[in-house]
């Protein structure tokens, strides 16, 4: 692991630290793999750790002129370097949501050209809606402190449920509201502009009611919008996002240009069929609204 100069160990030291110390058990961690950048990431409460681990996992491979097959090449390089960085501080949320939903979402941002040959930039999102980016995972060595930030302006209660790439200059974010918001990369005069509009639902009365009811509301980590699926672009570029709620799917039309102009194609209840599909029967208005925690909705895919 490298260690750095001044502040920057500092950091590196408390958070090195905090992860050795942290208990399995109780202390939530979140992690990904991206497999087009190369690099990874484990959130904590405090901190977002960094590293390329399609290198480290080149380093770990059989050499070719090791004499067994079994026999692994320790070189380490640059590659074993672990990138430290400050997440948004959470505001003070009651215990029992907090038990739900205490971590950060993060993204790396690739580059336009050559994604997995040049350090990508980090986006993270915290549960109560701030935003940070860094346009290069290397700001964790000299310049940490320099991110761009902004608000996905939540309501009242509303907590964010998911963050999704869309492209490398749009990411997608799911609420416990139902909500999703589109957050747009721009460079404007060689300066990163960071933008948030929400998806808009169509006008009228069905609107106002859906406002006048989650305008305002308490906060629920676990409502809302419980898994976001994107299908692959289609001949004409455009995309389908399917937000799944407890018991409804919405499908959004995306087009091909990340411009915010993104349609609710339909809204349509989805618990009904999933129970029906299990029961190998039709389910009446009682079982369905009852249901009393027999089943559970907790993710989705487009399969192609």
């Amino acid at each position: 692991m490298l260690l750095v100069r001044g502040s920057e160990r500092e950091r590196q030291s408390r958070a090195d630290d905090g992860v050795a110390r942290a208990d399995p058990y109780t202390d939530p961690f979140r992690a990904a793999l991206d497999s087009l950048t190369g690099f990874a990431y484990l959130i904590s409460r405090e901190y977002c750790f960094v590293w390329n681990w399609s290198r480290v996992r080149a380093s770990l491979a059989p050499s070719r002129n090791a004499r067994s097959p079994a026999s692994p090449s320790l070189q380490r390089s640059s590659s074993s370097t672990t990138y430290v960085f400050p997440l948004p501080p959470s505001l003070s949320l009651s215990a029992a949501v907090s038990a739900f939903s205490p971590l950060s979402f993060a993204s790396f941002v690739p580059t336009s050209t050559h994604p997995s040959s040049r350090e990508p930039g980090l986006l993270v999102l915290s549960t109560t809606g701030d935003i940070r980016y860094w346009e290069n995972v290397s700001m964790a060595l000299s310049g940490v402190d320099r991110w761009k930030s902004a608000s996905a302006g939540l309501f009242d209660g509303e907590l964010v449920r998911g963050l999704h790439q869309l492209s490398p200059t749009a990411y997608l974010v799911a609420t416990s509201q139902a909500r999703i918001l589109l957050v747009s990369l721009s460079s404007v005069g060689g300066k990163v502009d960071l933008a948030v509009r929400p998806f808009e639902r169509p006008h009228g009365w069905a609107g106002s009611v859906w406002s006048a009811v989650f305008g305002a509301r308490a906060a629920d980590p676990r409502a809302g919008i419980l898994a976001l699926a994107l299908s692959g672009p289609m001949v004409d570029g455009e995309r389908v996002a399917y937000a799944v709620t407890e018991k409804n799917v919405q499908v959004w039309r995306l087009p091909a240009r990340d411009d915010g102009g993104a349609r609710l194609a339909i809204e349509q209840d989805l618990f009904a069929g999933v129970l029906e599909a299990l029961q190998g029967e039709k389910v009446g208005n009682e079982e369905w609204a009852i249901n009393e925690g027999k089943v559970e909705i907790v993710d989705a895919v487009v399969a192609p």
